[in-house]
């Protein structure tokens, strides 16, 4: 329920709900002699800050599960919060930008290097803005408990799905769950090694 409230249609509903309670229950002397629009944005703008900084900071650092987990340090502010470009980033941006015009650096070398760079078990947060974190997975255990010991555990983000489903069509790429071990079922004697 708090997810529907805090995004963006459920924040616009909400000051639309407050500004007609504004406009009807604020008698006409007081101080805010206003039209219902402007009261509207004016909620609008201030709730709008207000997710911003739900969603980039307070969801990131303090309710987000997955917060446990070790990120690389790239330059820390106030908190521990990332906000200052620091020599370092300066140079890891220019790095990434550097690397991917010239074509000099391989693909996933930086990953690499923050993966090496960060102590962890296996595991790397990336933190992104409106918190779109992902999960680096930077150890062979690790990569095969989420591959093969738990892989109808783990299934892939709707969104990559749908695309992929107009280009690959409904193949073993990607169904899930029972329709992907049926097709795995039937598929799997052409692999063997008197066939290939």
């Amino acid at each position: 329920m708090a997810s529907h409230v805090f995004s963006i249609p459920g924040v616009t509903l909400l000051c639309l709900v407050e500004a007609l309670l504004v406009d009807r229950a604020l008698p006409q002397g007081l101080s805010w002699n206003a039209s219902f629009s402007k009261t509207f944005f004016v909620l609008l703008g201030f709730h709008y800050l207000v997710l911003f900084v739900y969603w980039s900071y307070i969801y990131n650092f303090f309710i987000c599960p997955l917060r446990r987990f070790p990120s690389p340090r790239v330059g820390t502010g106030h908190f521990g919060i990332s906000i200052h470009l620091t020599d370092d980033l300066q140079r890891f941006l220019f790095s990434v930008i550097y690397g991917r015009l010239s074509a000099k650096v391989p693909p996933g070398q930086h990953f690499l290097e923050c993966s090496v760079d960060t102590p962890n078990d296996g595991i790397l947060l990336l933190r992104g803005v409106f918190s779109r974190n992902r999960l680096l997975i930077t150890k062979p255990n690790a990569l095969a408990d989420l591959l093969v010991n738990n892989a109808y555990d783990f299934k892939k983000p709707r969104t990559i799905r749908d695309f992929l489903r107009h280009v690959l069509g409904n193949g073993l790429i990607i169904v899930e769950g029972d329709v992907h071990k049926f097709q795995r079922k039937h598929l799997l004697p052409a692999f063997s090694f008197r066939h290939v």
